[in-house]
């Protein structure tokens, strides 16, 4: 596809559910390329998609103690709960139908590795009846698509709790607060890519192949 094309004649390359790239002879010049490239981007946005966030108030409550002691069982290990209640968490946190509108798949296909394609969505205090059935889901998920890959934990990444916000789940403070940085670009990039249209992120089988590609697993293991 790309044989014919005058390399010289353009400064990037916008690859489909992939990303960005600019280049130049010069390293300096292509990361100068890539600024501009965003800037463009955001501008557009800031024009075209622009988010009224709205100003809740957490109107619900979740046992931490509760969760933390579930998900560390589930897990096999302590986990450490990162609670996020930002305006944006808590305006993503209280969107109407939220099951159908926070599970559409990741924003970026490598970000499943740590976040998996979609979040819990917790509506109740029936924390391990929802963990149940997010497991449940994720094993028929996994058993579609596999070959001979061995299934990674099915326990959820991060949880959308219905008009509270958001917690994201890590080994240590560290992975919790890689994966809620993940997860509050996501949450942004989806209301900007309502107001555009519609978001839409890759399908079931695509996420799977990126969630066990062993190259993206090799980088957890690091």
């Amino acid at each position: 596809m790309s044989k014919d094309i005058d390399f010289d004649s353009i400064d990037g390359i916008i690859l489909h559910n992939h990303g960005i790239f600019t280049f130049d002879d010069d390293a300096k010049a292509s990361y100068t390329k890539m600024i501009e490239a965003v800037t463009k981007a955001e501008e557009f946005l800031n024009e075209n998609a622009d988010i009224q966030i709205e100003k809740f108030m957490p109107r619900a409550e979740v046992d931490l103690e509760e969760l933390q002691k579930i998900l560390s069982n589930e897990k096999g290990c302590e986990v450490f709960l990162k609670v996020n209640q930002s305006p944006l968490a808590l305006h993503y946190a209280s969107q109407r139908d939220l099951k159908t509108f926070a599970t559409r798949g990741v924003l970026t296909p490598e970000h499943i590795i740590r976040t998996k394609r979609e979040p819990l969505i917790l509506e109740d205090n029936n924390i391990q009846k929802a963990i149940d059935k997010y497991k449940e889901n994720y094993i028929e998920y996994f058993k579609k698509f596999a070959k001979d890959e061995v299934m990674l934990n099915p326990s959820p990444n991060w949880i959308v709790v219905k008009n509270y916000g958001t917690i994201t789940i890590g080994k240590n403070e560290k992975e919790a607060n890689i994966i809620d940085d993940i997860t509050t670009h996501t949450m942004k990039a989806v209301l900007q890519a309502d107001k555009l249209g519609g978001y839409e992120s890759i399908s079931l089988k695509n996420s799977f192949e990126m969630e066990y590609w062993e190259l993206e697993q090799a980088k957890l293991k690091k």
